[in-house]
């Protein structure tokens, strides 16, 4: 592939995953590479480099009968999905130095949360959520846990734009996991473990509602 071609290609990557996390597209729709090259304005060829990609990081299925479609999880797999993200999301916590940082570090993003749900941009809650999340997996300061969480970090998000959220509630658990790391770190372990319950809770009844 020539410079200008990855070049394209990335830039079709880029403007495709986003539209993907953002909620552009919704679970198991189905992507036309022909509307794709004729809205981008980008060759055939990049734009198939581009959703391959993408198919390697399980955000996209492609098969030769049902065409190119986002990644539709079965219930099984959100399951071990969410217990996957628990177990990654409560050991960080436990390898955390310094609670207090941690903790001053996700009420600020808290409170960017509380701007977003004020103004209804769940566009940005959403990336500080991405981002609450990821700093308390950074915290731990373990690369190989932090690598791994990121394997499955967009999927979780991609799961996440396409369930039934009470923003507010949602924001009012992270609240509790930042202010209870400045009591103990046990009692942060069981905010966040009810934290993550709810969203199991929420996205089993995503996939079961008609």
């Amino acid at each position: 592939m020539s410079d200008s071609a990855e070049t394209m290609s990335q830039q079709a990557y880029t403007i495709i995953k986003d539209r993907v996390l953002n909620g552009t597209y919704i679970l198991d729709q189905k992507i036309s590479i022909k509307e794709l090259t004729e809205g981008l304005g980008i060759g055939r060829s990049p734009v198939g480099e581009a959703l391959k990609r993408l198919q390697h990081e399980g955000l996209l299925t492609i098969s030769p009968k049902s065409g190119n479609r986002i990644w539709n999880p079965t219930l099984a797999e959100l399951e071990q999905l969410m217990a996957f993200r628990k177990m990654m999301e409560i050991g960080a916590l436990r390898m955390t130095q310094d609670v207090f940082k941690l903790s001053g570090d996700l009420l600020k993003l808290c409170h960017e949360m509380d701007e977003a749900i004020e103004v209804e941009d769940w566009v940005r809650y959403e990336a500080f959520d991405y981002q609450y999340h990821m700093t308390l997996i950074q915290s731990s300061g373990n690369q190989y846990l932090i690598d791994s969480y990121r394997l499955v970090a967009d999927k979780i998000r991609l799961a996440r734009n396409n369930m039934t959220r009470t923003f507010g509630q949602s924001n009012a658990g992270h609240y509790d996991i930042a202010n209870a790391l400045r009591r103990n770190t046990f009692l942060a372990e069981q905010e966040l473990d009810k934290h993550l319950t709810v969203s199991r809770e929420r996205f089993a009844r995503s996939q079961t509602v008609d």
